[in-house]
């Protein structure tokens, strides 16, 4: 195991590099990869301050309340006994330490990710001389070069000596510098390559656009790619909630599009063997995914089947009402007639009292439930109102079997589709 090491750079402060650092780290961790990330940023300290809380929890404190480890800009332990760095670096390590760098002075941050902070105190303190800190970060880097993966060096942003000494080809094997994607930023980065010089040559340097509005980033991914720029890193909801609670954007159970972005960029960032690891792992989470989407699938079968049956007794209804509204009136004019007859006097008086007298009242009670049964129906068939009330019925169950078809449609589609179309629909039905 040979460490990679990335720096990570950008020419000015905010651009978001230090939270792209640790989602870095984070994320490829996540994939089994043993990852540790070097603060060199001496003017801020910017991810030793993301990480204060583990910082100060592992620092080790002594009974005077200082550290027992250095952490990169700490000159010397308290008292101190040298004034080299290197010489007081040396110290702290015991023969055990040094055999197993994971025991010294490393934090344990996200998903298991190892950290050197810039410091374990924040009071005044001389800044380190340039020759020093070369030499400090060549000798952490010579140490812990063959127990990593991956090692990320959280640059200092522009151009101080400490930011040249990070980005250089002898520290680091690439640099990434990160920009938000407005005229400043660009200005900055064209100064930043022309101040490093060589050490920023286009062998090893790529840029990475971040916070870029999501329906920008598909669009410049291809072109930016041919261009030694990563594909842009999305400015969404998520990150924004996140960052303001002091967290990462990450999300490794059901994904959003931050997550996407960050895998896409480590894809073309880092080398064949782990773009493939990468492959394999989105494989992986996206079955995971899938399996809801087979539950959905038949939610939707089975309220397709419940719209078949309203849209059949709706055509049985229809059915009944056009005979009884063609019979009714036939029965009603029928049986008028036959009264008609009964009392026109067709008939002798005899004849009539028979048939007055066995079939009266079994006529009237036909009538009676005649037009008990049938009026109700005859009104309904008949209103204006019961008219449209049928149609919009008819109308909306149609309305709703087509975009259950639909939705079946796409859920059978993505059941064996890529991670980013699945995330990206499990997003849009969280926004419906």
């Amino acid at each position: 195991m040979n460490a990679i090491v990335i720096c990570m750079a950008s020419a000015k402060g905010g651009s978001g590099k230090t939270t792209l650092t640790a989602t870095f780290a984070s994320f490829l961790a996540q994939i089994g990869k043993k990852v540790l990330v070097i603060d060199c940023d001496e003017a801020t300290h910017g991810m030793t301050l993301l990480y204060l809380e583990q910082v100060n929890s592992g620092a080790g404190r002594n009974e005077d309340g200082r550290s027992a480890y250095l952490g990169l800009f700490d000159s010397s332990h308290y008292p101190p006994r040298s004034q080299d760095p290197l010489v007081e670096l040396e110290r702290a390590l015991d023969a055990d330490q040094k055999e197993n760098p994971s025991k010294f002075a490393f934090i344990a941050i996200e998903n298991g990710v190892q950290f050197i902070p810039a410091t374990y105190y924040f009071d005044s303190k001389p800044q380190m001389e340039p020759n020093a800190f070369l030499g400090r970060l060549k000798w952490i880097l010579g140490i812990v070069r063959g127990k990593f993966d991956y090692i990320f060096l959280d640059a200092q942003a522009g151009t101080d000596t400490v930011s040249k000494i990070a980005v250089r080809r002898d520290i680091s094997d690439e640099v990434v510098i990160i920009s938000e994607y407005d005229p400043l930023s660009a200005a900055g980065i064209e100064r930043l390559k022309a101040v490093m010089g060589e050490d920023l040559n286009f062998t090893r340097t790529w840029i990475l656009l971040n916070k870029m509005l999501p329906e920008f980033v598909k669009s410049f991914s291809e072109f930016l790619s041919i261009a030694r720029y990563l594909p842009p890193i999305p400015w969404t909801a998520d990150v924004v909630r996140a960052y303001a609670r002091r967290r990462l954007a990450l999300d490794f159970e059901s994904g959003n599009q931050f997550t996407l972005g960050i895998l896409q960029t480590l894809k073309a960032l880092l080398p064949h063997a782990d773009g493939l690891l990468l492959d394999k792992w989105a494989a992986t989470k996206a079955a995971a995914l899938r399996q809801p989407l087979d539950d959905q699938y038949k939610d939707a079968k089975n309220k397709l089947q419940y719209i078949y049956v309203g849209l059949e007794n709706l055509d049985k209804r229809g059915r009944l009402t056009e005979f009884v509204s063609k019979a009714f009136p036939l029965s009603i004019a029928g049986i008028g007639a036959l009264f008609a007859v009964l009392s026109s006097g067709w008939f002798s008086p005899e004849i009539y009292n028979v048939i007055v007298s066995k079939y009266y009242w079994l006529g009237l009670g036909i009538v009676a439930a005649t037009a008990a049964v049938a009026l109700p129906i005859f009104a309904e068939a008949f209103g204006a109102n019961v008219r449209a009330k049928k149609k919009l019925e008819r109308d909306t169950l149609l309305r709703q079997k087509r975009m259950v078809e639909e939705e079946m449609q796409k859920l059978d589609s993505l059941r064996t589709s890529e991670l980013a179309d699945i995330v990206n629909n499990s997003l849009s039905r969280s926004l419906t």
